[in-house]
């Protein structure tokens, strides 16, 4: 639910910040963003509703132009919430795993954490070990960050590092942790290497990860 209102939010900042009024006179842009039809119906209804925009008496072609730029960016966020690929951004996360049987995956942290969050992050990772389920009672995330397993770092550094170059990785070792045997371990992305077990988790970079789900009916909701 928390999805969907932000990509209605999305849609009523651009009229705001545009000054345009009256551009979803039937409510068809947020329908389409919490309908549950295809993808293509997403995009056809967004287009119908905010298509006459560009007619408008009184918009600039600059205004035009940013309108067409902005409504754009929310599509194609809408688009990756319903059909997710690697690479893409999903609220700001980026998908690094899609599994399409469950409609879940996993996505990092845009930036690497803090150290002060280690602390944290391996108390998320032990609980969700307990519980998949679990919710960190001190936030409304409804999934919660935690530490990658070596094997979800080692697929962060091939699909996104490597290979499309995103998430702003630095070429140095990051921080894994197993908590079925509470162990950490690192991978160093500028080979891809995975090291042995380390005691200490200070020298090490650390980015998060979680869940996420994915698809009309998941996602947005209604």
């Amino acid at each position: 639910m928390k999805n969907h209102k932000n990509l209605r939010g999305k849609i009523f900042d651009i009229e705001r910040e545009l000054h345009i009024k009256n551009s979803d006179p039937d409510g068809a842009i947020s329908e389409a963003f919490v309908s549950k039809g295809a993808v293509g119906k997403v995009i056809s209804s967004g287009w119908d509703a905010i298509k006459g925009i560009f007619g408008k008496s009184g918009v600039t072609n600059t205004l035009k132009e940013v309108a067409k730029s902005k409504v754009n960016e929310a599509i194609k966020e809408a688009v990756s919430t319903v059909n997710p690929k690697i690479g893409d951004k999903n609220y700001g996360d980026i998908v690094f795993l899609v599994n399409p049987e469950t409609s879940s995956g996993l996505v990092c942290a845009m930036q690497n954490c803090n150290n002060d969050k280690y602390e944290e992050l391996r108390a998320n990772s032990d609980n969700l070990l307990e519980d998949p389920n679990w919710k960190n009672p001190n936030t409304d995330e409804q999934h919660v960050w935690r530490l990658p397993k070596k094997s979800e770092l080692s697929l962060m550094y091939e699909e996104l590092h490597k290979i499309k170059k995103v998430g702003n990785f630095e070429n140095t070792q990051y921080l894994s942790y197993d908590p079925k045997h509470q162990e950490l371990s690192t991978v160093n992305f500028q080979n891809g290497h995975k090291g042995p077990q380390v005691y200490d988790a200070k020298p090490y970079l650390i980015r998060a990860v979680r869940t996420f789900t994915f698809g009309l009916t998941n996602t947005l909701g209604t």
